[in-house]
Order: structure tokens, then sequence, then C-alpha cells
């Protein structure tokens, strides 16, 4: 029995061993082993020499005397710095002056590179617009197909300011206006673009990605917008009336007193936008997102916002007169100041202190509304029938009061 016991452990080592051999282990435990063998044998031969220059008087390293018996001490730290240092320095600024000369280098061939391109396109869309037959309608619609592919692949390579002379082209060429346009900026890259104080109206950007641009000062009136992503871009004081903004993304976007008169925001998301001085008078905007958004001072009169998430917004002294917020979430919304005179609140999640809080909401529909999240409050019959007269009690002639 005790012979098959050690017959048995000797047949599992040998499973293991061949476990090991097959995964690789035994190979890297013998790199292992041997990286540390020969590391430890490079140590002490660098130890040797290393003790060997210090003790030899001929290698000036270690303390020694001369013929005429003056005792020269050991090199110490501050003489090996002493003897390094400057040479150390010139290499560091030498090793750094490369990097700078080469990183100038590929900023300078990356510019005429971004140039040319341009250069190449321009020339090429011009020879595409002369050769187009606008009476056939399949040679027209090749021409577009082939505009369009070399435009997306041309703003994949440009810098902000060339995509706003690209933009330009195109716009006053007529190229991107209706919808569809002829040339379609669907999924092109129009990030960082520099396009201030021009004219946009009426042409069709949607779906484009515009993150991080700047159109301050911009007219974009009956502007195609649908779709685009405008993450944190810049359209303060734009011009935005009846332009299309649905489903587009606004997010931290900055709209700092634009004119977005009529314009239509269905679905849209701009959380933690900023729309302090907006104009939105008149505009739809059911179902919009603007959660932590800044709308200070906005103007709203009249606009849909059915179903819009303001949670946390700031609408002090905002002129929401007229504003259908039904189904809004006005949840922690500061309405201090606020005018809510008209104002259909129907099923809104709002509390009566953000309510009181407000400058006024006199003639406001108030049907339904909650202060925390869940399914509206349907009135019930009861609550459709009249108060019933409160009980008095009539005064007797000796002072007594009695039931009337």
């Amino acid at each position: 029995m005790l012979i098959d016991v050690r017959l048995l452990g000797i047949d599992y080592f040998v499973i293991k061993a061949r476990y090991w051999r097959a995964a690789g282990i035994v190979r890297f435990v013998r790199v292992a082993l041997a990286t540390v063998a020969g590391g430890a044998v490079l140590v002490m031969t660098l130890y040797s020499c290393t003790t060997i220059l210090y003790s030899a008087p001929w290698a000036g390293f270690g303390a020694f005397k001369l013929g005429s018996g003056e005792a020269i001490p050991a090199k110490t730290l501050w003489d090996w710095m002493d003897l390094l240092i400057v040479p150390l320095a010139i290499a560091i600024v030498a090793y750094l002056f490369r990097l700078s000369e080469s990183a100038s280098s590929r900023g300078d061939a990356l510019e005429r590179a971004r140039e040319q391109a341009l250069n190449n396109y321009l020339d090429r869309m011009q020879d595409i617009l002369l050769d187009a037959d606008l009476d056939n309608q399949d040679v027209l619609q090749d021409s577009s197909r082939v505009a369009t592919a070399r435009t997306i692949a041309l703003l994949r390579q440009l810098d902000g300011q060339r995509k706003a002379i690209v933009l330009r082209f195109l716009y006053e060429a007529g190229l991107i206006s209706g919808n569809p346009s002829f040339v379609d900026l669907r999924r092109s890259d129009l990030s960082g673009i520099q396009y201030e104080a021009s004219s946009l109206s009426g042409s069709n950007l949607g779906g484009a990605n515009l993150d991080h641009s700047s159109f301050e000062w911009t007219w974009l009136s009956d502007a195609h917008l649908s779709g685009a992503s405008m993450i944190r871009a810049t359209l303060s004081s734009a011009y935005l009336t009846n332009a299309n903004l649905e489903y587009v993304l606004l997010q931290e976007a900055d709209l700092y007193s634009a004119n977005l008169e009529s314009a239509s925001l269905i679905k849209a998301k701009a959380p933690r936008a900023n729309l302090a001085r907006a104009n939105l008078e008149g505009a739809v905007m059911r179902d919009i997102d603007l959660t932590g958004a800044n709308m200070r001072k906005v103007r709203a009169k009249g606009a849909y916002m059915l179903g819009a998430r303001m949670s946390g917004a700031n609408l002090r002294n905002a002129d929401l007169r007229g504003a259908n917020l039904t189904e809004a979430n006005l949840m922690y919304a500061a309405l201090s100041g606020a005018d809510l005179t008209g104002a259909n609140l129907t099923n809104a999640i709002i509390s009566r202190s953000q309510l009181n809080r407000a400058r006024s909401y006199d003639g406001a529909n108030l049907d339904g509304i909650r202060d925390r999240l869940g399914s509206p409050r349907m009135p019930t019959a009861e609550d459709l029938q009249p108060p019933k007269a409160p009980p008095f009690r009539a005064s007797s002639d000796n002072g007594e009061s009695a039931p009337s």
C-alpha cells in the first residue's frame, strides 16, 4: 500500500512537470534564473572594476600619495558633479534643441500638406462644377457623390481656419443649401471650426460634427442642423430664428443671448448649456433636455416645452408667460423672479415653494402638479365636485351662538 502511494505521488509530479513544460513555465523559470545569474555576474564585475580603479594610483580616483609624499584625497561627489555637470547640461540642451527642430519641421510639413490639399480640393471642385450637367440627373448625382466624398475626406485633414474656408466656399457656391444639398455634410468633421460674424442662413449642416466650434454672431436663420453634434460649441449672439435644431447635441454649449425665436429643438440635448438672455419665444422644445442649464433671464414667452427636462436649471427672472410646460420636470429648478403668468403646468414636476418664489403665476394651469418623480396624479370625481359650504353658527341676542 505504501509503495502505491509513493508511485501515485511520483505520477502526480510527472504530470505536473509535463503541464509546466507545455505551458512554458519551465522556460520562463530558466530565463528568469539566467537573467538573475547574469545580473549578479555583471554587478560583481562592475564592483571589481570599480575597486581596482579606486585602489590603483594611476587611475586617479582613489586616495594615493605622490612621489614627493603629498597625499591626494579620493574623488568626492562634488568632484564628480563638477566633472560631469557641464557635459550633461550641454547634452540636455542639444537634445531639447533637436526635439524642437524636429517638431518645427513636422509642423511646417503638416502646414504645407494642408495648404496643398486645400488648393487641390478647390481646383478639383471647380472642375466638377463646370463639368456638371444640370439637365442630366444621373450625372448630377454622380457629381454630388464625388464632391461629397472629396469634401468629407479633406475636412479630416484640415485645421479650424481652413475648415472655415471650405465651409465658406460651399456656402457661397450654394452647395450646402436645401435638403438634400449638393454636398452632404453628414458625418463630416467640422469640429473646432472658427466661423464667426458670417452668414450661413439656410445652410444644411445636419448630422455634422461641430464639437468645440465657434459660430459667434453668425447668421444661421432657417439653417438645418438636425442631428448635429455641437458639444461645447460657441453660439453666443448667433441668429438661429426658425432653425431646425431637432435631436442636436448641445451639451455645455454657449448660447448666451442667442436668438432662437420660433426655432425647433425637439428632443435636443443641452444639459448644462448656457442659454442666459437667449430669445426662445415661440420655440418648439418638446422633450428637450435642459438639465442643469443656465436659463437666467431667458425669454421663452409662448414656447412649447411639453415634457422638457429642466431639473436643476437656473430660471431666475425668466420670462415664461404663456409657455406650455405640460409634464415638464422642474425639480430643483431656481424660479426666483420668474414670470409664469398664464403658463400651462399641467402634470409638471414643481413644488409650491418654487412657485411661491416666482414673480407671478397668475392664471397658470396647475392641474396635477407634483414635487417628485412618478406617475402624475389624475383628478378623481370627488376632486371635480365643487367644495361644500363651510358650516357656521349664528349669534343669538343673548350672546350665545346657535346653529343656523
